[in-house]
Formats: C-alpha cells, sequence, structure tokens
C-alpha cells in the first residue's frame, strides 16, 4: 500500500487540521518517541544521529515524558562489585509493551462483532509548515473549510499525544509471530490525527504540555521540566547548566541513582533557591495554584547574581555534592533556600551586603550539631554522631532564616557559637 504525500482535512487555522487515516499511516509518517529519545542521549554524547532525529528531538523532548531513564545498577566487574549506569524502563514504557500493545492486537484490530474497542485519536506536529491547497468542499454544520496538504518535502513528523500507541503499533508490525492478517486489520483501521504544522519546538512544548499535562495527575517536577513557559524554571536551568552542577529531572526526593549520576538537588528545589533571591525564602517555598508571577525581575541580573552567589557557595564547601552531604545542614530545604535568599544582594549589586553574604558563609558552622535542632529540621545526637531529618522546609523556614540571616538573634548566635567551618 502507498503512502500518499498529501493528505485532505478539516483546516481550522494556518497551523492546525484535523483528518482521518489508516493506522498504517500514522505508524509510517512519524517517527518513534523512543528514537528521537535515543537520539537525544547520542547526541549529547557526541555520537551522530540521523539529520531527522536530530531536528524533531527537542521538540518531543518538550512534549513528551521519557520512555526510559538511566538508573545505577551493581554489577561485577574483575571480580568486584561496582555500580554502573544502565537504561531501565519507565512505568510509560513497560505499558506500552504490555497492556496497550495487547489491546490493540485484542481489541483494537478485530470487527466490532468479535471484540469493541476504541482507540484515542493522536495529536502530530511537524515544525514545518505544509503546502496548503483549499479544497471546494462543505458539510452542513461543519464550519471548518476544507484542503489537501502536501508533507512530502518535510520527512516524518512527531507525535505530542498518542506515542504511546505508535510504539505498541511499530512494536506489532515488526513482530514475526503475530499473524499477517491481524496485522492488516489492524493497520488498516481508521484513527483520527489532529495535525499542528509550522509551529517551533517552544510553542510545540507550550500546547501540548496542556494537552497531555491539564487535567492529567502528573507529579510537579515532570511538568515543571517541560513547561518552557514558567521563567522561574527556566533561569533556574541557566544558572545550573553555567555552574555545570547536575540537576534532577524526575522523582519526588533524591535517590540513589541520582546520586550516582551526580545530580545533587531536584530541579524544583534548585528553582526554590533561584526564586528566593527575588522573592525571599518564605515565599520561595509557597506553592501557589495562581499563575506564577515574575513582573518587574530582571532575568539577566538574576541569572549573574545566581551564578555568582551559587558558585561562592559551591567553591566554599568544595562541590555541588554538599547539598546531599548528611553532614551538612545545607542538605535541607529551609538552610539551603535560606542561605540562597542572600543572593538578593548581588541582584542589588549592593556591596555592603554582599560582603555580609560572604561573612555569614564563613561565619556559621555548617556541620549538623545540636545548636541547628528545630531550625534546620530535627537533629538526633547518638555515639555515631548527629544526624538531621530534612523537611519540606515549611515548618522551619522562619528559624533558618533567623539563623542565617540574623546573627543578633538566638539562633543566629547559636549556630555561629562554634569556631569551626562547616
Amino acid at each position: 500500500m502507498l503512502i500518499p504525500q498529501t493528505i485532505t482535512g478539516i483546516r481550522w487555522n494556518e497551523f492546525h487540521f484535523t483528518t482521518v487515516v489508516p493506522f498504517r499511516w500514522v505508524l509510517e509518517n512519524h517517527i518513534s518517541g523512543l528514537v528521537l529519545e535515543d537520539a537525544m542521549r547520542d547526541l549529547a554524547e557526541g555520537k551522530a544521529v540521523d539529520p531527522r532525529a536530530a531536528q524533531l528531538g527537542p521538540v518531543r523532548e518538550r512534549m513528551q515524558r521519557p520512555f526510559r531513564r538511566v538508573v545505577m545498577e551493581r554489577r561485577s566487574v574483575g571480580g568486584e562489585s561496582v555500580r554502573v549506569r544502565t537504561m531501565a524502563s519507565t512505568p510509560k514504557l513497560r505499558n506500552t509493551m504490555g497492556s496497550l500493545r495487547d489491546y490493540l492486537l485484542q481489541q483494537f484490530a478485530v470487527t466490532p462483532e468479535e471484540a469493541f474497542g476504541v482507540l484515542p485519536g493522536f495529536v502530530a506536529v511537524w515544525p514545518e509548515s505544509m503546502e496548503e491547497r483549499r479544497e471546494t468542499i462543505s458539510v452542513p454544520g461543519v464550519q471548518g473549510l476544507w484542503a489537501t496538504y502536501d508533507y512530502g518535502r518535510l520527512g516524518r513528523g512527531a507525535l505530542a499525544d498518542g506515542e504511546c500507541r505508535h510504539q505498541a503499533g511499530l512494536d506489532i508490525s515488526a513482530d514475526p509471530k503475530v499473524p499477517a492478517a491481524l496485522k492488516d486489520k489492524l493497520l488498516n483501521q481508521f484513527v483520527t490525527v489532529e495535525v499542528f504544522h509550522g509551529i517551533d519546538a517552544e510553542r510545540a512544548g507550550g500546547m501540548f504540555l496542556d494537552l497531555n499535562f491539564e487535567g492529567t495527575p502528573v507529579d510537579t517536577i515532570t511538568k515543571a521540566n517541560l513547561d518552557y513557559r514558567n521563567k522561574w524554571i527556566t533561569a533556574t536551568k541557566r544558572i545550573f547548566d553555567e555552574l555545570k552542577v547536575e540537576y534532577a529531572t524526575t522523582g519526588r526526593q533524591l535517590t540513589i541513582s541520582h546520586r550516582g549520576m551526580n545530580q545533587w538537588i531536584l530541579l524544583t528545589h534548585a528553582e526554590q533557591m533561584v526564586k528566593s533571591i527575588i522573592l525571599g525564602p518564605s515565599k520561595a517555598l509557597i506553592k501557589s495554584r495562581k499563575p506564577e508571577s515574575w513582573d518587574g525581575v530582571d532575568f539577566d541580573r538574576l541569572h549573574a547574581a545566581g551564578v555568582t552567589w551559587f558558585g561562592e557557595i559551591f567553591d566554599y564547601f568544595g562541590g555541588p555534592d554538599v547539598l546531599g552531604d548528611k553532614s551538612r545542614v545545607i542538605r535541607t530545604i529551609a538552610v539551603r533556600v535560606a542561605l540562597a535568599s542572600l543572593g538578593n544582594a548581588f541582584y542589588r549589586n549592593d556591596a555592603a551586603a554582599m560582603a555580609e553574604a560572604r561573612a555569614t558563609l564563613r561565619d556559621i558552622n555548617w556541620i549538623v550539631g545540636e545548636e541547628w535542632n528545630g531550625i534546620g529540621g530535627k537533629v538526633v545526637v547518638t555515639e555515631s554522631g548527629a544526624s538531621m531529618s530534612a523537611g519540606s522546609g515549611k515548618e522551619s523556614i522562619t528559624r533558618a532564616v533567623q539563623a542565617v540571616t540574623k546573627p543578633e538573634t538566638k539562633a543566629g548566635q547559636a549556630v555561629r557559637a562554634r569556631a569551626a567551618r562547616g
């Protein structure tokens, strides 16, 4: 079956039309999300990739959650147990290759008399504009115009919604154990496709972030990582990228796997540090349901202030791994954000305040001890040493701010009592 290089659909605007096609068309005219994901990893490692995959990879990265993730596993190398990086399937990929694949074969591919199955529509994106030719077709009650689109010169597109169904279909198509007749039934089933063309990666990310995540339970860090409209997150990435400090974009807390990849802070926690420079530590920790506001923020100055102050913090402690060091109080959210907020002096270019911030860094004993109990978290002292539980920060932020920024207070005096460097 020849795949046409033109397709007809209902035109909604210059960027968007709707069409109905055989499932086969979807499989053959879009690059697998798994392929695009691997291409982005290869690009990061300096490897050569297919030019079209290199073009669509950043678009896909704005729109989708990963199929696989890097994890650290123990392997025997030369008779020694060592931790090595390996790729593990996410729940998204496991579902794709499991229950979703079964559904396509057992429910959707067969006739309604055998089993009744439906498949949600797909949403496709091409960064280039398709050539459009209006058609003299009208359907009563349908407001959109009909048009034929030529995509032959563009190459394949990417899927903003439906890439799991697409991947499962590709797997079935390549499986020699699936009967050819059943494959043919599946590939010739009709599906609806919403096509967006002539939109760049940022617009695709914004549009399809809403499509995939609004109304769908998803962890905060995943949404934050993909939302290019969040200027706080964009600023955070720029600052930490320039400092070459790795941050985690998955999970609700740091794991051994994160630390094994030298990721010492969650992206959303890094965002709190950056926001505290402008908003102050208390407001930086507030999760508001209202849209974020950054009116009046000079993000170039914020970038310079963050790079300078956070750079000095990491230099003082010998590296960003202090963020995960259980022996240091800076590991706790409240203390970390309170210290980060002193970067406001650098944002304002206030020489006196900058000197005070640097003095604070030197004067405070950052090692976990009894004096920090109730300031950064709960401290437990045993014969083996002191340990601190790292909470959310909300319950201890007030005292942490006093301790870090106000040396005249009881808390401020307590954490400066010992002269040993933290």
